[in-house]
């Protein structure tokens, strides 16, 4: 009897053991390193023009990355991409001169140039199939993304060099030759669109670029992979959520501008579900106002796709609280009504939700939104020497759910 109650209790020891696993930083990560080619869209033809020309064939491109699952189904990953585009750029001709396209000191004649292109960015990528079909071992997978980041083109003898932000979205198809919980190679193919801002390399309105790659991938140490959450969505229908609300914004645009010329009305309404207890996503539009001095001001409206994680349910199961925080990072356009400065945009903020009953809350939104300084630069003395340009806002507003609350 002593001996099987020290074999039983031997047998707990090993089982509690093993549940027990460690989780370093370098488990659930991975590698990627892939090639491929890319179509430039600008002012003078778009992406699928040449694409379908056979005379505009693609230019390369590379892509190094590394990534990391945070929880299931959810990954960021860190890339470094490369690409060398052909553009047709306008040959500058002597001061006063005037373009077409309105650009001073350039002429109405071109001149097509390669360029090389350099964009850091952060992506969050989406394990579609474990969403729908549950974490199990299998050799082919589906990952849409998006992104957000800085390009840099370098010169070239027609153009200086310039920098700006960059949006992106795609999709990544992987093979393993070995299930996804074990480490190991996988194939991949990938496809994405970048978008840049207007006026960035010399293009009055915005312009893109669609890259295809194909590459290895390695998976190092998916431990019983990935980070279960507690719940998850189950219906197409459950965890929705409307909102709009109202408030103000500061945006710091002229050095000599009071407190109080510099504070506008701002307005709120978006679209947002519950995905997980930890995960959610967001598309809002914002509708404000910005003063440069006391006599001149403009409109401007901010469509843009947020990730918010409410972080009080990683140690709070319980969701019967009175509130919940959520920080969030997003990406999107900005542009004026006055004069078109489509730009790429960014947002980082917090998210406050103030729980009335199961259909309604109250909100606060504490957000920051910047983009390039392209979209003030053509009033005078604003913006001419920074590289970006910032609203800080905050707002208060009505949340209504939708469906069954099982995330929330």
């Amino acid at each position: 009897m002593k001996k099987i109650l020290l074999a039983v209790l031997l047998l707990l020891t090993i089982c509690q053991s093993s549940q027990a696993q460690v989780i370093r930083f370098i488990d659930n990560t991975f590698v990627t390193l892939g090639g491929g080619v890319n179509w430039y869209g600008n002012d003078y033809g778009s992406v699928f023009n040449k694409m379908t020309q056979p005379d505009q064939l693609g230019a390369p491109s590379f892509d190094v990355a590394f990534g990391k699952w945070i929880f299931n189904p959810v990954a960021l990953r860190v890339s470094f991409s490369g690409f060398r585009a052909t553009n047709v750029y306008p040959i500058p001709q002597p001061s006063g001169t005037k373009s077409a396209t309105g650009i001073p000191g350039l002429g109405d004649s071109t001149a097509t140039a390669s360029t090389l292109f350099l964009a850091p960015h952060v992506d969050l990528i989406w394990d579609v199939m474990t969403s729908i079909k549950g974490l199990k071992p299998r050799n082919f997978n589906i990952y849409p993304f998006i992104g957000f980041g800085m390009v840099y083109r370098l010169p070239n003898p027609y153009v200086h060099r310039d920098t700006d932000f960059t949006a992106l979205a795609g999709v990544d198809v992987e093979w393993a030759f070995a299930p996804n919980t074990m480490p190991g190679w996988k194939l991949f193919a990938q496809g994405k669109v970048f978008l840049f801002s207007s006026g960035f390399d010399y293009n009055t309105s915005t312009s893109s670029l669609f890259d295809l790659q194909a590459g290895l991938k390695y998976d190092i140490n998916p431990m019983p992979y990935r980070h279960r959450v507690s719940g998850e969505s189950r219906l197409p229908g459950d965890d929705w959520y409307i909102g709009f609300g109202a408030g103000l914004n500061f945006a710091q645009t002229h050095a000599f501008s009071g407190f109080e010329t510099n504070l506008q009305p701002i307005g709120d309404i978006f679209l947002g579900k519950y995905f997980t207890t930890l995960l959610s996503a967001r598309l809002q539009a914002n509708f404000g106002m910005c003063a440069i001095n006391e006599n001149t001001n403009f409109t401007y409206y901010n469509l843009h796709g947020d990730i918010l994680f409410d972080v009080m349910n990683i140690k709070f199961a319980v969701r019967n609280r009175p509130f919940s925080v959520l920080p969030y990072l997003g990406a999107g356009v900005i542009n004026r009504t006055d004069t078109p400065k489509l730009q790429v945009s960014a947002d980082l903020g917090a998210f406050l939700r103030i729980y009335l009953n199961k259909h309604s809350d109250l909100y606060f939104d504490v957000r920051y939104a910047m983009a390039h300084s392209r979209f003030i630069r053509d009033f005078e003395g604003v913006g001419q020497r920074a590289f970006s340009f910032g609203i800080p806002s905050i707002s208060f507003g009505y949340i209504r759910n939708l469906g069954t609350a099982n995330c929330r």
